[in-house]
């Protein structure tokens, strides 16, 4: 599915429910301008947060083999972009990493980059009322 289809799907599901969505912007469709343009197409589709990975492009199924993942630098610098693109600064911005998956990490080796320059490894960090805006504007619209 191309960046249109998913943000079509994205729009047509956010405009019939007032829960928050989360999209699937895959790797957002090339660099780190891709990755900018990714985050305002579905921010105005009127989700609450976009997914973005760190497979290079054109990505393959998380369940198939043959993966490649990008760097951690170009990753980071993917995120950057896609943070400056937020209109709304509670639009969530999640990324995901296949770097398990293609290199493995054996029990006493350390984290893997990506994870490494975090500083968190896998720890998530939640965010109350976001998305509130989009919900508020969605049922303005109705």
């Amino acid at each position: 599915m191309g960046l249109e289809d998913n943000v079509a799907a994205a729009r047509a599901i956010a405009a019939c429910s007032d829960l928050l969505l989360l999209a699937d912007g895959d790797t957002g469709y090339g660099n780190a301008l891709n990755a900018y343009h990714t985050v305002r197409a579905f921010e105005r589709a009127g989700v609450a947060g976009l997914m973005l990975e760190d497979q290079v492009w054109p990505k393959r199924c998380g369940h198939l083999k043959g993966k490649e993942v990008i760097s951690a630098e170009e990753m980071v610098q993917k995120i950057r972009a896609a943070a400056e693109a937020r209109v709304d600064p509670d639009f969530v911005i999640k990324s995901r990493t296949d770097v398990l998956a293609t290199h493995g990490v054996a029990g006493s080796d350390p984290p893997p980059e990506p994870l490494r320059r975090s500083g968190r490894g896998p720890a998530l960090r939640r965010r109350r009322d976001v998305g509130r805006r989009h919900r508020h504007d969605r049922q303005e619209r109705a």
